[in-house]
C-alpha cells in the first residue's frame, strides 16, 4: 500500500472524521471556521475527501461507515474490485471502495453477511479499519 504525500495530514483527519464526505478544497463552503479547515483542505487537494453535492463538507456530522470506507480506500490507494462482498452493499454508492477494504482484510461484515453502510460508524470501528490498514495490528501481542 501507498500513502499520498501528506499522510500525516490524512492520518490527522480521518482522526478528525470520527466527529465529521462528497467539490474541491477551494469550493467547500462550510469550512472558512473549522478548527481543521486546513486538514480539510489539504486532504482535498490529494483527492482524500471531497464534499457533498451542495459543495459543503458538513465537518460536524457524524460519518457513515460508507463514507469512511471511501476515505480509508482512497487515503491508501486501494483499487476498487467492484465485486459485491456483502448482501447491502451490490448497488451501493461505495460498492468498489468496500469491497477493496474487504479484500485487503480491513474490514468485515456482521454476521448475517452484510455491511450496513449507511449506519454511523464508532470510534472502535474507525480505529480497528485504521490499524488494520496501517497493518499495526501485527504489532500487538496477544
Amino acid at each position: 500500500m501507498r500513502l499520498h504525500k501528506s499522510s500525516a495530514a490524512i492520518m490527522a483527519l480521518l482522526m478528525v472524521l470520527l466527529l465529521s464526505s462528497t467539490t474541491a478544497a477551494a469550493e467547500l463552503k462550510d469550512i472558512s471556521s473549522s478548527w481543521a479547515k486546513a486538514d480539510i483542505q489539504a486532504l482535498a487537494a490529494e483527492g482524500v475527501i471531497s464534499g457533498y453535492p451542495d459543495g459543503t463538507f458538513r465537518p460536524k456530522n457524524p460519518i457513515t461507515r460508507a463514507e469512511f470506507a471511501r476515505i480509508v480506500a482512497r487515503a491508501f490507494n486501494l483499487q476498487s474490485t467492484n465485486q459485491a462482498q456483502f448482501s447491502d452493499t451490490r448497488n451501493h454508492w461505495t460498492k468498489g471502495e468496500i469491497s477493496a477494504l474487504a479484500a485487503k482484510g480491513i474490514i468485515q461484515g456482521y454476521p448475517d453477511g452484510r455491511f450496513h453502510p449507511d449506519e454511523k460508524i464508532t470510534r472502535a470501528e474507525i480505529v480497528t479499519m485504521l490499524i488494520r490498514a496501517l497493518k499495526l495490528d501485527k504489532d500487538f501481542s496477544a
